[in-house]
């Protein structure tokens, strides 16, 4: 399976200030960057005769990679030929791959709105289809988008789905990919503990598979690089040479090439000159003849800063210049920036003051608009040094200043132990784009749509109503402790399966719903109607995941699979996700963390369901305007959390009896199904706590 590759840069706090960037794909599609410059006229000759539906769609992604790098007007035109091909024939498969490829030539070109549109189209025609892999592809491409537009619950979520739906059909290479897909979400939020973790269940996914995979590659890389950030030099050699064997035995060019950069990048981090121009050496030719330019940007910077710590000051010039170049053909302020410091430092070293001065002051602007702090204060320690140099002390002086009210600035964020979650960013609500053009096919097509979602729906109700007469009935009766088990273990496997059964109707509802809302053709009657409808649905689904769960405990059937972290960090990440909500409630959640770290085995999903649960609980019961207090501390080597709110309580005497399953409180005004805080305490045992 081939990839696409999307680049994300994370921005160090090193001295130099190299940038390093994870490598993230785009799932499902069949297409490769590499090296061969394939005919792009015989190819279109060739897809214009071509019979065959199969070989017409294979010529169209040979034609589709060609264009890819080279124009992406024509890569737009060539999608939105296949489309209307499709359409003729009524094809619902070929529509299908021209709204999926449509979708990621539209992201790459930043016009997200118009991506969001053919991928939901591209999705809806997957469903139709009842094609899991292709449902799959097309969520690999809306969570990508929706996290380029900082829609973090979107983007995680459909990341989240793409797993269950690759689990459900067993294949490997899927869950793998569904697997790297949350990694890069993860990782483009800065969690990098959470990221590398599913980096890591991809890896081990991968590797039950005999075939290679050009993902697993990336994979190992981006496994690299997380470990090269947080300057764990050895795992990160390890895993970039990895890649870098794998990528060759896949004779996959691009891939290659970026291994041998990642390592140019991990030894000019650790000072070794002579290497870093070694892997150089390897990647730059390609990315000249590919016309990479960011890429010729970082190498030429690379090496560059490798000849200045060898002292070729005179060559180290020549490279950074031409780093200057690519960087301008970018308008990279940010790469610009740091150019221009190290120009600065190569004529401060060569006694031309005036050079120097002119260059550290440019990088000191461009740093200043892109809020490069590291490079803000190279800069004006620069600037002070070559005025004191030039003889004049006053500026030498400001600048001194400057550079240490930046220098304490920039210790500051070094000593934290981590950046905290950027607070979720709220968007006024805009209404998507109206899909324009639409043909009197489309209208009817809507309608069909609310049809399934009304017949669906009765029979879902259908289906819970028989649910809440057998459950009350159950609960009614008093029968002998034999016939009581008896029944609890029909009732367990009556819920396992109802819950089966309900989680296919449920995807369709909560898809069908989200269409007609994107859609903006409803009347605020019936939009609020269709709103409150997926929110139903969300719990419900919420709801049977729960009682599968306690299904497969009842069943010694449940799946624990520990990680050794630190809790206390993956905790923090997490509960913050929560501030949102509870801002919404107005509602305060404060956090008190009592401990630095806490290394412990977990399981992060199960851990990830008791805090869903708990603190799910005192945000539902707690009045407005109150407090939620969230206190997390450790008792040796034991993680103890408490959670106080202001809701009604509950009685000394109920204790005994919340963690019971099927224990619901009958005063409170919400009642539920009594199994939330009994699934806590059984996931609490299964990973060993009490």
């Amino acid at each position: 399976m081939g990839i696409f590759y999307s680049f994300y840069t994370f921005q160090s706090v090193t001295a130099i200030c190299c940038r390093f960037c994870f490598i993230f794909f785009i799932l499902g599609i069949v297409a490769e960057v590499n090296a061969q410059n394939a005919n792009v006229d015989s190819l279109i000759a060739e897809y214009n005769v071509a019979g065959k539906l199969g070989e017409k769609l294979a010529l169209h992604k040979a034609i589709l990679r060609q264009y890819l790098g080279t124009d992406l007007q024509k890569a737009e035109s060539h999608n939105r030929s296949l489309i209307h091909y499709g359409e003729q024939l009524e094809n619902d498969s070929v529509v299908y791959y021209g709204c999926l490829y449509m979708g990621y030539v539209k992201k790459i070109k930043a016009d997200f709105d118009s991506s969001l549109i053919y991928l939901n189209i591209s999705l809806d025609k997957a469903q139709k289809l009842g094609d899991a892999e292709k449902e799959i592809e097309s969520n690999g491409f809306l969570g990508d988008v929706y996290l380029f537009r900082d829609n973090k619950e979107m983007g995680f979520g459909i990341a989240r789905k793409s797993i269950e739906l690759a689990k459900g059909i067993a294949d490997f290479a899927l869950i793998g990919d569904s697997y790297f897909g949350l990694a890069m979400a993860y990782g483009r939020y800065n969690m990098h503990d959470s990221s590398l973790y599913y980096y890591q269940m991809a890896d081990s996914v991968y590797s039950k598979t005999a075939d290679l995979d050009i993902n697993h590659a990336v994979a190992l890389s981006n496994m690299g690089t997380i470990h090269l950030l947080q300057k764990n030099y050895e795992k990160a050699e390890t895993f970039f040479r990895r890649s870098l064997h794998m990528s060759k035995r896949l004779k996959h060019a691009f891939s290659e090439k970026m291994s041998y950069f990642r390592l140019a990048e991990l030894f000019s981090q650790i000072g070794a000159p002579d290497s870093t121009r070694h892997y150089l050496k390897q990647c730059i030719p390609f990315f000249e003849d590919q016309n990479i330019t960011h890429r010729l940007a970082e190498s030429k910077m690379l090496f560059g800063v490798s000849l200045i710590d060898d002292g070729r000051l005179g060559e180290a010039e020549t490279y950074i210049q031409e780093a200057i170049g690519y960087a301008n053909l970018m308008q990279d302020t940010s790469k610009l920036a740091e150019c221009h410091e190290l120009m600065g430092r190569v004529n401060q070293q060569l006694g031309r003051h005036k050079k120097a001065i002119t260059h550290y002051s440019t990088a000191l602007s461009m740093a200043e608009q892109t809020e490069l702090l590291p490079i803000q204060v190279e800069a004006s320690s620069g600037l002070s040094n070559a005025y004191e140099q030039k003889g004049a002390p006053f500026k030498a002086l400001k600048y001194a200043r400057d550079f240490k009210r930046l220098d304490d600035s920039l210790s500051t964020l070094r000593k934290q132990e981590r950046v905290l979650e950027l607070e979720e960013k709220y968007e006024s609500a805009q209404q998507e784009k109206k899909i324009s053009n639409l043909s009197a096919e489309k209208s009817v097509l809507e309608q069909k749509r609310k049809n399934q979602l009304l017949t669906f729906l009765f029979a879902l109700f259908s289906i819970l109503a028989v649910s809440i007469v057998i459950w009350t009935m159950y609960r009614s009766r008093s029968i002998k402790n034999k016939e009581l088990k008896k029944v609890d273990r029909i009732k367990n496997k009556f819920f396992g399966n109802i819950s089966h059964e309900l989680r296919t109707p449920l995807t369709i509802i909560k898809g069908l719903s989200q269409d007609l809302i994107n859609d903006g053709r409803l009347s605020e009657v019936d939009e609020a109607r269709t709103k409150t409808i997926s929110k139903n649905a969300n719990r419900l689904d919420f709801l049977a995941n729960q009682i599968l769960t306690l299904n497969a405990i009842d069943s010694n059937a449940l799946q624990v699979e520990m990680v050794q972290s630190d809790v206390i960090r993956f905790l923090k990440e997490y509960i913050l996700l929560f501030k949102s909500f509870t801002r919404s409630n107005h509602q305060e959640l404060k956090l008190q963390i009592h401990c630095n770290e806490l290394v412990m085995d977990f399981d992060p999903n199960h851990m990830q369901t008791i805090v869903n649960n708990i603190l799910g609980n005192a945000i539902k019961f707690s009045p407005e305007n109150s407090e939620i207090k969230v206190d997390i501390s450790k008792e040796g080597q034991q993680l103890l959390i408490q959670i106080e709110d202001e809701g009604p309580g509950i009685q000394e005497t109920e204790l005994q009896d919340i963690f019971k399953r099927y224990y619901t409180k009958e005063d409170v005004g919400r009642e539920g199904l009594g199994i939330g805080l009994s699934l806590v305490k059984e996931l609490t045992e299964a990973m060993g706590g009490g």
